[in-house]
């Protein structure tokens, strides 16, 4: 009996190698001499060219947190390619660059990099930012209109000005653009304010709204009482944005 467990034990391993997914940390070089820490997400066997993901984090996130890595191992679990990277002030311990003239290379440069990989449908590109991350992404996506999709988690629209400085632009989009939002999101995204922003666009933003504030979570993630249901809501903002990044490029 302990031989046929053991040979079970033996199978599920081999499934998983075989049919699982790879996860690898890459250093990605900047055009203008520096480089960035990411990681990407593979399916382990494609039978064609994949499309890519490519994921932006908030200003304190980093790629090892649970939405971002979540969000890259949910892609590869789909046949989908996710790049995931950190902002260089990030590893440096530094700070945001004046006018974000290094974030924005930063993420152009992931971008890149996600373009040059052999298994990717460069036709097929999608990117996501979260909170600061939506912002960089935003100005990035207005310049590249290569770029399929833009997904815009907690955007930073806490009233009209910041929109217009932040996303100039927004209302005259064409290209499809999804908004993931927390409900209790009062600072930075308060959804009589989102509605309104919703309401100028030429083309209309589908969104999701979830329980839970700027970080999608009901109560401090550190507080016990809250870890099931914020996890959930990680979980859930993943699955919702990838079925819209699924829905938006026809793979259903």
């Amino acid at each position: 009996m302990k031989r046929v467990f053991l040979l079970l034990a033996v199978l599920a391993l081999l499934h998983t190698a075989l049919w699982g997914l790879s996860k690898e940390d890459v250093t990605i070089p900047t055009s203008d001499g520096r480089s960035i820490l990411g990681t990407v997400y593979k399916p382990e066997i494609t039978k064609n060219k994949s499309p890519v993901v490519i994921i932006a984090p908030g200003s304190g996130y980093h790629r090892g947190l649970p939405l971002v890595a979540g969000f890259g191992q949910r892609c590869a679990e789909e046949g989908l390619i996710a790049v995931t990277f950190d902002w260089h002030y990030f590893t440096e311990k530094g700070k945001i660059s004046e006018g974000w003239i290094r974030e924005k290379e930063d993420i152009a440069s992931a971008v890149a990099y996600a373009r040059s990989l052999k298994e990717a449908d460069k036709e097929a590109l999608v990117l996501v930012g979260k909170s600061f991350g939506s912002v960089i992404a935003w100005h990035y996506f207005r310049e590249d209109n290569t770029l399929k999709a833009l997904v815009l988690l907690t955007p930073v629209i806490p009233d009209d000005d910041y929109e217009a400085k932040l996303y100039p632009g927004l209302g005259e989009e064409k290209r499809p653009v999804v908004m993931g939002l927390g409900a209790s999101d009062k600072d930075n995204g308060p959804l009589e304010q989102i509605y309104r922003t919703l309401d100028r666009c030429e083309q209309k933003i589908p969104v999701f709204i979830l329980p839970g504030d700027h970080g999608m979570n009901v109560g401090a993630w550190d507080d016990s009482q809250y870890k099931g249901i914020n996890e959930y809501n990680n979980q859930l903002t993943v699955d919702i944005a990838l079925h819209w990044i699924k829905v938006l490029l026809g793979l259903y």
